[in-house]
């Protein structure tokens, strides 16, 4: 990570020297040839001759210009993913969604489905669903791009969401059938798996397939403090 970093950090600096670079050349044309004009106007041939030159020069400048802020654009947008993850991390690895985690994962069964749904079940998968949510409306609004999403919380995002699909249509139910809850989510959910499987080169069955089988994997992953007070 790091060393890619690095080189990120010289392609970039490399590309600013470039613009100015360019930048200058430009100015310094763009000024010469002012003074070249001003004081060569008894010579046609010669002014309408720098007038071209200085022309194609003050193109120069604008579309340099204009791939610096285009480049300086995208700069800030990576800047702001790279800040957004950064924060999401924090929270996810917190306290308050750990405990939310686990709850959730004990309530899965050994194919990873919830059959209950009495008490506070439906608050427990609330509790998760709603952080996913907002990655995935990040997403939705182009804050956060879908290789960053991947590569960061697509492996919670895939399992989380297929395991609690039927519990989806519980809470849609709960709040009056409500069935943009979590739509974000489900669009995220399906854009990750035609992702997956093209990054794996298996089919949406197989991941799924997969999900299911290693159920009990995942929730003692997603529970390690208490399996690790249980040995």
């Amino acid at each position: 990570m790091r060393s890619t970093i690095q080189i990120q950090f010289k392609y970039s600096s490399a590309i600013k020297i470039i613009f100015i670079i360019a930048f200058i050349f430009c100015a310094f044309t763009f000024l010469t040839l002012g003074i070249l004009l001003s004081g060569l106007k008894s010579s046609d041939w010669l002014t309408a001759y720098l007038t071209f030159y200085l022309g194609i020069a003050t193109v120069i400048l604008a579309l340099t210009t204009a791939v610096v802020i285009i480049w300086q654009g995208q700069q800030l947008k990576k800047q702001l993913e790279l800040q957004v993850i950064t924060e999401l991390y924090k929270e996810w690895n917190g306290e308050e969604l750990f405990d939310a985690r686990c709850n959730l994962c004990q309530i899965l069964n050994s194919g990873g489905v919830i059959t209950e749904f009495g008490g506070e079940t439906l608050e427990k998968v609330e509790n998760v669903l709603e952080f996913l949510e907002r990655i995935a409306s990040y997403y939705e609004n182009e804050v956060l791009s879908r290789k960053l999403v991947w590569d960061t919380f697509g492996f919670y995002i895939m399992r989380y969401y297929f395991y609690t699909q039927n519990a989806i249509k519980e809470i849609h139910i709960k709040w009056s059938n409500d069935e943009t809850l979590y739509r974000d989510l489900a669009n995220l959910y399906k854009d990750l798996m035609d992702y997956e499987c093209k990054e794996r080169n298996k089919s949406r069955d197989e991941l799924e397939r997969t999900f299911i089988n290693e159920i009990n994997k995942f929730k003692k992953s997603e529970c390690y403090e208490i399996h690790k007070t249980d040995n």
